[in-house]
């Protein structure tokens, strides 16, 4: 009896088994199929793509779509705008929120209790659109790079992340350091950031990803042309109404080509040309992107 219940629960674990990697299979399956279909669709003829039935291969094999897209002479300039916010946005928020979560994290700070719950207030109530364009006026952010950096600078839930993290440093590592004549400034930048670089690279992660696919900020406060970033151009590119523009370009550069393109098909290459940046740098830092999603599910 004994050997046949270990045989059936064997058996049964095999199954099991089967039936977890079937249906990751199928999920896995089902995530990566439209992303596929996109990249056929931009690397195929647009009005071959019009008659339908693509599925992972190119038929009519065009990178006229991309030519189409990458035309505009607005778009280097564009691309470097965005990469300068992406940038710098990421670093000075990550800076700025570990500034702001360490001594929210130490016992002997007078008031921390204070500062936090003032600064949770701040995700769950906000003084609106209106309020929040009359101030960017006043401190002179409207058409400025600095309205894509600064005010990101500062993220609560960011900071409950590094803030948890930091509870974790043992205090002896800033006792010693005080002991040596060092600074609060100093320990930070010296010991507790270092210490931090798992949870300093998610943060990195959040707001990179944020600023290169943002557009909303630069539609609402930006009116010079010239610091629109590349999402603004891209979306510029994929509006309808810019089709027939689009066609006058593109047939001006690559001639009989622009009979070729389809508002699906344009599409489809912006929806790449705006993806490939991160899919290229998130696998490098997806370890750490796990590993602040399990910090900041724990709050002390």
């Amino acid at each position: 009896m004994r050997k046949s219940a270990v045989r059936k629960i064997r058996n049964g674990s095999v199954w099991f088994d089967v039936f977890v990697y079937v249906v990751m299979f199928l999920v896995a399956a089902v995530t990566l199929y439209p992303f596929l279909n996109t990249v056929v669709v931009s690397l195929n003829d647009g009005i071959d793509t019009a008659r339908g039935g693509l599925t992972l291969c190119p038929r009519k094999f065009t990178l006229s779509n991309y030519r189409a897209v990458f035309i505009d002479t607005r778009i280097p300039r564009a691309f470097l705008i965005s990469v300068a916010r992406t940038v710098l946005g990421s670093a000075l928020a990550a800076i700025a929120t570990g500034l702001f979560a360490y001594p929210l994290s130490r016992p002997y700070f007078r008031g921390r209790h204070i500062y936090r719950t003032l600064a949770l207030i701040t995700m769950y109530f906000s003084g609106g659109l209106i309020p929040q364009y009359l101030l960017y006026m006043k401190i002179g952010l409207l058409n400025s790079f600095w309205v894509y950096v600064l005010p990101g600078m500062l993220n609560v839930y960011q900071m409950l992340i590094i803030r948890t993290y930091f509870l974790g440093i043992p205090m002896e590592f800033e006792e010693s350091a005080f002991v040596d004549g060092a600074k609060h400034l100093r320990v930070f930048f010296q010991i507790m950031l270092p210490l931090s670089m798992p949870v300093i690279a998610v943060i990195i992660l959040y707001n990179a990803v944020s600023q290169w696919n943002s557009w909303f900020n630069a539609y609402i406060y930006i009116r010079n042309r010239r610091l629109l970033p590349l999402q603004s151009i891209l979306i510029e590119i994929v509006n309808v109404n810019k089709m027939s523009e689009l066609e006058e370009m593109a047939s001006a550069e690559i001639g009989m080509a622009a009979q070729q393109l389809t508002t699906r098909s344009v599409t489809a290459a912006v929806m790449i040309v705006t993806c490939l940046p991160i899919i290229c740098v998130y696998p490098f830092l997806q370890e750490y992107f796990v590993k602040g999603v399990m910090i900041g599910s724990v709050n002390r």
